[in-house]
This record gives structure tokens, C-alpha cells and sequence, in this order.
């Protein structure tokens, strides 16, 4: 197994979802079933067969029959994962839409087949249930309403915190500075994050061999993550229209721990690290943390400096490794 692989699988085995939300009965099943979406997604996008086709369907079932409430959320963000992946491996309208159809068509009977139990379900969800509450105006205006709502600067600072850790402002049972302990973002990928996944994104947009539609695409994709944590658009999207959630954070975790092990196997390892993107990375990283220090309760500092200091050293280790290939 390539160590790689095994890298990826530890940070999601203990991202800061599956660990905080897997104390509760239920919402940890919700990192797994994002995985069992986007998995046969990306077989069947490399190739078309039928055992694929019949797995998607499975899993669309499965995630139907297990929480309408988290299929909801992880189905919006599978279609806009589907999207941006189908866009960036076609060269052609006419191959977007042949790479396109089978997965249309694979979710659609998986649906159908779960229909008995996804309408009543669905019903009961949004218009009884007090899982989601809105304010009173249509699902599309709230939506609407929501993309033009950015977050106070400093909730988007300790919201992005959250990307390295659930304890950098808070620990244990402490009162956050706004909402409640788990309706906060939760990533938790690590210190290490945006100096992996960044090298990734700027690999490829400088990449001469990158087609200037697919440096669009990473350039709007990594935007759209970030607004994740600035704007109530997605927070808001992902729960159906109604007040924002960040409860669907844990979409998240497979992008970003995908773009990590890459920018490691792709850029970090055969030495093609830019300095540059090292150091503004490490930078940025700082003063988010610098921030949740500011902000953080008492017994949070410890953590923050902490990842500060592993940070540090991670940077260098990488600044190092570097470096002897450039004198070998």
C-alpha cells in the first residue's frame, strides 16, 4: 500500500469531524457516507462499466435509507463535486455529457429505488421537523440572501482555526464566542493543511501544460471552499435552505485531505516545493492561529501554541528536504 494512501486514510480516520461528531449516535456516519458517494463517482468517471454504475446506485440507496438529512447535504455536495471533476477531465461539451449521463442516470434509479422512503422522509423533514428551521422566506430567497451574507471577521478567523483544529479557541466543554461547540465548522486536517494543499493548487495553475479552463476551475473551486468559511451561501445550501448549518462541514474534509496526500506526491516529495507558496502558506497559518490565541480561553493557548511550534517544524523539515535536492 502506498504510504500515501496511508497518510490520507490517518487524517480522515481522525479528522475533527469523525472525532467530536462520532461521540453522537449518528452524525458520524456522515463523514463515511460523503466517502461511499464520491467513491463510485470517481470509478465510474474513469470508467464506465457496470459493476460501477450498480455501485453508485447501492450507495445513493444506502444514504437515502440511512439519514434523509445527511443524504441531502451529501448529495448537493456530490453534484458540485461531480460538476467541477466532469469539467476538468472533458476536453468537449460532448464529453461532458457522455461522462455526465451515467452518474445522472445511476442516482436517479438509486433515488427511484429508494423513493418509498426518501418522499415521506423528505416531507417530514422539511415541513415538520425541527431538524431544519428557517425564517419564514422561500428555500431559494434564503439561499439567495445567503450568498451575499458574509460572517463577522472575526467568526471566518476562528471558523478557519477550525481547519487545523477543533481546540484552537476552545477545549472540552468550554463556551464558544459564538454558536455551540458542534454547530461550529468541523475539519480538524491538521496544522499542516493549507502548506500541503496549497502547493497543490499552485503546482497546477502554473503548470504550462494546465489548460487555462482548468487553472479557472482550481482557482473557483478553492474559492468556493474558502467561502465556506466566510459566507452563510453553503452552510445555508447544504441545509436545505433553511438557517445555516455548518453541520455539513465534513464535505470538506475528503477535498481537502485529497489535495494534502497530492500536493505531498506530486510536489512536496520529487522537490518541486515553491518557496514562495511555502512561506505565504506558513504565514497565513500563523496569524489564523495568532488570531484563535487572541480570542482563544485559557486552557486553548497551550493547544495554539502547539500547533504553532509543529508548524514551524514541519515548514522547515519541508524547507530542508528541499533544499538537499537542490544540492544533490
Amino acid at each position: 500500500i502506498p504510504a500515501i494512501r496511508v497518510f490520507g486514510s490517518v487524517l480522515f480516520a481522525f479528522n475533527g469531524f469523525m472525532i467530536l461528531w462520532g461521540e453522537h449516535y449518528w452524525f458520524g456516519n456522515a463523514s463515511l457516507s460523503v466517502i461511499l458517494i464520491l467513491i463510485p463517482v470517481e470509478l465510474l468517471l474513469r470508467k464506465r462499466s457496470m459493476p460501477h454504475f450498480i455501485f453508485l446506485v447501492a450507495m445513493v440507496v444506502l444514504n437515502t435509507f440511512v439519514s434523509i438529512y445527511l443524504a441531502c447535504m451529501t448529495f448537493i455536495f456530490g453534484a458540485l463535486y461531480t460538476v467541477f471533476r466532469s469539467l476538468y477531465i472533458s476536453k468537449s461539451i460532448k464529453e461532458l455529457f457522455s461522462v455526465l449521463l451515467p452518474i445522472v442516470a445511476a442516482v436517479l434509479i438509486g433515488l427511484a429505488i429508494s423513493g418509498f422512503a426518501l418522499v415521506p422522509a423528505a416531507s417530514l423533514l422539511l415541513f415538520d421537523s425541527t431538524r431544519i428551521t428557517g425564517t419564514g422566506k422561500s428555500a431559494i430567497g434564503q439561499i439567495a440572501n445567503a450568498a451575499i451574507t458574509f460572517f463577522p471577521v472575526d467568526q471566518s478567523i476562528l471558523s478557519l482555526s477550525r481547519i487545523f483544529s477543533s481546540n484552537c479557541f476552545v477545549t472540552g466543554l468550554e463556551v464558544p464566542p459564538f454558536s455551540n461547540y458542534y454547530e461550529i465548522v468541523q475539519v480538524g486536517t491538521s496544522v499542516g493543511t493549507l502548506v500541503l494543499a496549497l502547493q497543490l493548487v499552485f503546482a497546477i495553475i502554473v503548470n504550462k501544460k494546465t489548460s487555462r479552463k482548468n487553472k479557472v476551475l482550481i482557482i473557483v473551486a478553492t474559492i468556493l471552499i474558502l467561502s465556506y468559511f466566510v459566507t452563510a451561501f453553503f452552510p445555508t445550501l447544504f441545509n436545505l435552505g433553511a438557517t445555516a448549518s455548518n453541520r455539513s462541514s465534513y464535505c470538506i474534509i475528503p477535498v481537502l485531505i485529497a489535495s494534502m496526500c497530492l500536493g505531498l506526491e506530486r510536489v512536496i516529495l520529487p522537490r518541486k516545493t515553491s518557496i514562495i507558496t511555502l512561506l505565504l502558506s506558513l504565514v497565513i497559518s500563523l496569524v489564523i492561529l495568532f488570531f484563535s490565541y487572541v480570542h482563544a480561553t485559557e486552557k486553548a493557548h497551550l493547544v495554539c501554541i502547539l500547533l504553532c511550534l509543529a508548524l514551524l517544524v514541519f515548514s522547515g523539515l519541508l524547507l530542508a528536504y528541499q533544499r538537499s535536492g537542490n544540492k544533490g
